[in-house]
């Protein structure tokens, strides 16, 4: 066996082949297959999540502090029993429209917790809805408290305002969740 035996072939790659050649075809592979730092929380997806993080919480203290006041049932009584003083016929359907939709904002923003960091491919799909729905309930919640409520009337400068936050979080990030090319190759599972 002379020298000849013992050489190690020389594979020949050539862009022109027709067939390619192991490297190539391994390099095209991993190029397709492997993670790229696209696929990370990173970017303008690290404010996406420390919103979805923090608004739960912020919804359930702002929930049991306005709304704490209404499980007693004393003060239940004087607002919905007709003769009372404090009686307007729409505060307890407002009232339980109110806590109906906060809780579904609480347990939709608890499960976009766990698709944010899951990466699950429904997040962006949740988490416009969640917007649009934040922003229809405020504005019906605002509208029924300010027609059928007097005492709501003074407070309408809040509520205005916390729908206009909600509505240009909902402008700002609606499009992002539906556009962006980070969200469409993070969210994946």
């Amino acid at each position: 066996l002379g020298e000849t035996a013992l050489a190690q072939p020389q594979l020949q790659c050539s862009r022109n082949s027709p067939t390619p050649c192991v490297a190539h075809s391994l390099k095209n592979h991993l190029k397709n297959h492997v993670p790229t730092a696209s696929l990370r929380l990173s970017g303008w997806l690290v404010v996406v999540g420390f919103g979805v993080i923090i608004r739960p919480i912020v919804l359930t203290v702002e929930t049991c502090r306005t709304m704490s006041p209404s499980f007693d049932q004393e003060i239940w009584d004087l607002m919905t029993i007709p003769g009372n003083a404090s009686y307007q016929s729409a505060l307890g359907p407002i009232i339980i429209a109110e806590i109906i939709g906060n809780l579904v904002m609480i347990v939709t923003g608890l499960l976009m917790i766990v698709l944010y960091f899951r990466r699950k491919r429904i997040f962006p799909v949740v988490a416009v809805a969640y917007f649009i729905f934040g922003v229809v309930f405020g504005g019906l919640d605002a509208w029924a408290a300010g027609r059928f409520l007097a005492a709501a009337k003074a407070d309408m400068a809040k509520q205005t305002a916390a729908i206009f936050q909600m509505a240009v979080m909902a402008a700002i990030w609606i499009p992002y969740m539906l556009r962006s090319h980070r969200v469409k190759a993070t969210f994946t599972h």
